[in-house]
């Protein structure tokens, strides 16, 4: 967005505000151009007063086609044509400091990114034109003064040769030169339309030269040209006007400036061609962008911000008065306005980081804060900007986008409210439910050993106990997912372990519960470690229960372990079918829960291999699964011999 009013009248105010920075870039660019500082004498002493008058013109609308240039403007161009020829300065430089404040006025328009209607660009152009055509009028008016009457201008201690002091011919030679340099045409003709005078460094834009022209009629040139030979008319009829005009290809705009003699009539016209070819092509890539940066404004929900450091004005796109309920005549410009809606517990840090990222040399900037809307309430929004800086690092103006995020915000509190729920409500009925279930465990466990008891009855006490061992593992589960999804982690104990013989153990254990199953326990390496044998038992229970459940129950399940260099492998197998592809990428994840054959996955709530991953990270390992109908299914773990051991817990 641009930071000023696209209008003439935003224009004016953004000069008027950058008068400063434009004097110093235009010193600085003439004194790089003349290998010296601007002369004494020159457009420097008018300057701040030169822009004041451009900004009043613009304010008050084109000029009449027919007039010169504005009022003000026209006498501070004139007294500083004839100054600069007092002054003993060459016709170059009246053409290079004009040219030079075009260019110095352009660069701080793109600088500031201020994108202006096409209108008030053409109006600035139009004004400068003008004011620099009517600056070489009058100093070719002086010269031409002292040239018939012998006149010399003052000496001046910036210019070598002063140009009125030369011979006529050696003048003329010289201002050839500067004008070959140029990228104008000047001319002259009489009241025949016949040339006096043609120079300029354009005139090789059109492939036409000066020795073509001069003393030939315009009317008998440009016979194919109705706009040039309107253009020649008007002028001779008195008219003095700027226009565009294109000729062969090359775009012009043309001032043409009648001299009159004692008795009114037209006695000559005098005439300057600015080539403005790459003004134009700059002028429709800036309607180009500013087009594009509408239609970006447009499909966005966000509403775009500028802020302008030089005025302190922040300017807000259409869409901030839909997002915030605030009527536009209401929302002030200043800086200090946003700051005000700001929620009071936000806005201490809110506005001191966004002066900080200014400050330090920042390019971004990001937070998330609360703010008022138009009745009354707040809203959340998330707010990000861009610092945009000088050539020399200096922080010129700062464009964001801010960004409603209200609905998001409640939706995360809800699902955050319910997971908090659903966790809590986990690990108390899980911690309960333990006590109850050890108690009918141990009552089953104590009635086995008691002696008479028949074979229906040892039956029946078996599946109690093993029910009440499955549905102890469950809770065990809840209570480590409840951990897990609650702190991120599950705390682990390393302590000095050879997994081959845990490894052992634990199936030998598991077979006890599934003796109509056939697990085979290979071994090899080097099996000893650091781990946490509770929670490695933990882990190879689950996989080696999840082989039994959806492994083909005529083929082994296989539990290799084996030493490398720096890591020991377990790995769990089973034949059947494989796991399908789309639950491959969720594999681990709480509560998912495949199909075994017979409906056997239904005895599980799907945390085994959520709980397994989980233990594999607490001790810095990895975990890989493979499977497919040729060679079944494989869990990999590979664990490191000195697992890191930010994550033991405290013991008491």
């Amino acid at each position: 967005m641009s930071p000023c009013d696209p209008s003439s009248e935003g224009l004016a105010d953004f000069l008027q505000a950058r008068v400063r920075d434009i004097a110093s870039r235009w010193e600085e660019r003439v004194g790089q151009s003349l290998s010296r500082p601007p002369a004494r004498g020159a457009l420097r002493d008018v300057l701040p007063e030169f822009i004041a008058a451009v900004g009043t013109a613009l304010r008050e609308g084109p000029a009449p086609r027919d007039s010169t240039v504005d009022s003000q403007v026209g006498a501070l161009a004139e007294a500083h044509g004839r100054q600069c020829f007092h002054s003993g300065l060459d016709i170059a430089t009246v053409v290079l400091e004009h040219s030079l404040l075009r260019d110095v006025i352009l660069d701080t328009l793109r600088d500031g990114a201020c994108l202006m209607e096409t209108d008030a660009l053409r109006g600035l152009l139009d004004v400068l034109t003008r004011a620099s055509a009517e600056a070489l009028r009058c100093y070719a008016l002086e010269r031409e003064r002292a040239l018939g009457t012998d006149e010399a201008p003052s000496q001046s201690c910036n210019a070598e040769v002063p140009t009125a002091s030369l011979p006529r011919d050696e003048t003329r030679e010289r201002l050839s030169c500067v004008l070959s340099t140029l990228p104008v045409i000047l001319w002259s003709f009489d009241t025949h339309a016949v040339f006096t005078l043609c120079e300029g460094q354009a005139l090789g834009r059109i492939g036409i030269t000066p020795d073509q022209i001069i003393g030939r009629s315009a009317f008998e040139l440009f016979k194919d040209e109705p706009q040039v030979l309107q253009a020649v008319e008007r002028s001779l009829r008195g008219e003095a006007f700027t226009e565009e005009m294109e000729f062969r290809g090359v775009s012009f705009e043309v001032s043409l400036l009648p001299e009159r003699g004692p008795n009114g009539a037209v006695v000559s016209v005098s005439g300057l061609a600015l080539d403005i070819t790459e003004r134009l092509r700059a002028e429709a890539e800036l309607r180009q962008s500013e087009m594009r940066y509408r239609l970006a404004s447009m499909a966005t929900s966000d509403a775009v911000w500028d802020w302008d450091f030089s005025t302190d004005q922040v300017h807000w796109s259409e869409i901030f008065y839909r997002l915030t309920g605030h009527a536009q005549d209401e929302v002030d410009t200043a800086l200090e306005w946003w700051a005000e809606r700001v929620h009071p517990d936000d806005r201490e840090r809110v506005v001191s980081g966004l002066h900080a990222a200014v400050a330090n040399g920042s390019t971004h900037w990001v937070d998330e804060y609360r703010f008022r809307r138009g009745d009354g309430s707040y809203m959340c929004v998330s707010d990000r900007g861009y610092v945009v800086r000088d050539s020399q690092g200096r922080a010129v103006r700062m464009v964001g986008a801010f960004q409603d995020i209200t609905e998001r915000r409640v939706a995360e509190q809800e699902a955050q409210r319910r997971a908090d729920f659903e966790q809590h409500l986990i690990g108390i009925v899980s911690h309960d439910l333990r006590n109850p279930l050890n108690a009918i465990s141990m009552a089953a466990k104590l009635l086995l050993k008691q002696e008479g008891l028949g074979e229906p009855q040892r039956r029946s006490l078996h599946r109690i106990v093993s029910s009440a061992e499955r549905a102890t593992r469950m809770l065990r589960d809840l209570l480590d997912f409840t951990q897990a999804r609650l702190s991120g982690a599950l705390p682990v104990d390393p302590r000095p372990l050879d997994l081959h013989e845990l490894t052992r153990q634990v199936t030998e254990e598991v077979q006890l519960t599934h003796p109509d199953r056939r697990l085979v326990v290979e071994r090899s390496g080097d099996g000893r470690g650091e781990w946490d044998a509770d929670r490695l038992a933990q882990l190879i229970t689950n996989l080696v229960n999840n082989a039994l459940t959806y492994g083909d129950e005529h083929c082994a399940v296989r539990v290799r372990t084996h030493g490398w260099a720096d890591t020991v492998v377990l790995s769990v197998h089973n034949m059947g079918r494989p796991i399908p592809r789309e639950l491959m990428g969720q594999l681990f994840q709480p509560l998912k829960r495949g199909e075994g054959k017979g409906g056997r996955g239904s005895h599980s709530i799907g945390l085994g291999l959520f709980i397994v991953k989980h233990i594999t990270d607490a001790h810095g390992g990895r975990i890989r699964v493979d499977s497919s109908p040729e060679n079944g299914t494989t869990f990999t773990v590979s664990l490191p011999r000195h697992p890191p051991q930010a994550r033991a817990p405290a013991r008491s």
